[in-house]
């Protein structure tokens, strides 16, 4: 795909096939190869005046900051990224949520128990608030990671238990995968 649209000279096509190379390469851990994907798909969007595209590479660096232990960088970038959601022209409701979602964690990484409670209350409210049966579950196993951060593992185990049986049933091996690695910190903690 990235061959055939450099051949072409599509450069939307080029920075969306950047961008997905740098999820697969920070997914695999490789995180100067994903910060330099992000960074020129958010390149190219931004020489295109395609928005769309400099969002998204701007929610892969967060991931991206939020993976590397840079909390307060990941956080700065998803509360921008929840402005600009709430905008008319590119908001809507799950992408308000996950990074009011991701911003809290992070909040809460550096230990702002207002960020926590925020957390807490985001994964409570997402089964009543929004249509997608696995919002609550991927949340859940964010709250639960995130107090394995906290090295709180009690509250840990509680809130991935929720998450485990559904995953299970779903077929959802990459977030269950996750999931059962925080359950087994959580439970040797």
């Amino acid at each position: 795909s990235l061959a055939i649209d450099r051949d072409l000279d599509d450069r939307r096509g080029i920075a969306a096939a950047i961008h997905g190379l740098a999820n697969l390469e920070r997914m695999h851990g490789d995180c100067v190869e994903a910060r330099r994907g992000y960074e020129e798909s958010r390149a190219i969007g931004l020489e295109l005046g395609d928005r769309r595209q400099v969002i998204n590479a701007d929610y892969g660096l967060a991931h991206l900051h939020r993976l590397q232990g840079r909390h307060m960088e990941a956080r700065r970038v998803y509360e921008e990224l929840v402005a600009i959601s709430r905008s008319r022209e590119f908001g809507d409701r799950l992408e308000i949520f996950f990074s009011e979602l991701y911003a809290a964690s992070c909040g809460a990484s550096l230990g702002e128990q207002d960020c926590l409670a925020r957390l807490q209350d985001l994964v409570r409210r997402s089964a009543d608030e929004l249509d997608d049966p696995f919002i609550p579950i991927r949340a859940q196993v964010l709250l639960a990671e995130t107090f394995v951060g906290l090295e709180r593992y009690s509250e840990s185990l509680t809130a991935i238990e929720s998450a485990v049986a559904p995953l299970r049933k779903s077929g959802l091996r990459g977030l269950l995968a996750n999931a059962e690695a925080i359950k087994a910190i959580a439970h040797d903690g």
